[in-house]
């Protein structure tokens, strides 16, 4: 069963665990709008650059070959508010989902973003 497998205001630069080891998708809300973020398009006033991004990954030294963290391809935050849907991988076409166990995040100085992740485990 689905469930909020992690959920924070985030600032700067760090990394955390989910509670869980999918991710069904991401969810984000820009809060607080650091200075180098910036309205790139004057006709849509909900597009942002500047924002940062987030990625999913697991610790991998368990394989016993590599140590610490690998990560997916970025996702880079660029509206107001906005959701990353894990791609449908079956054939019935259900929800797909993304493998991890990690989360990290990277956001221009200032700008602060709250992060919501639906996700289930394995």
């Amino acid at each position: 069963m689905p469930f909020i497998s992690y959920n924070a205001a985030l600032t700067g630069e760090g990394s955390d665990d989910l509670s869980g080891n999918r991710v069904l998708y991401v969810a984000w809300h820009v809060d607080v709008e650091g200075p180098d973020v910036r309205i790139p398009s004057l006709i849509d006033s909900e597009v942002r650059a500047g924002v940062g991004k987030i990625a999913f990954g697991n610790d991998i030294t368990s394989g016993g070959i590599l140590t610490g963290d690998a990560w997916q391809p970025a996702i880079w935050l660029n509206w107001l508010q906005g959701q990353v849907i894990a791609d449908p991988q079956d054939l019935d076409g259900t929800f797909g989902r993304i493998v991890a166990n990690r989360i990290h995040w990277a956001f221009s100085p200032g700008t602060q973003v709250t992060v919501y992740v639906l996700g289930d485990n394995v």
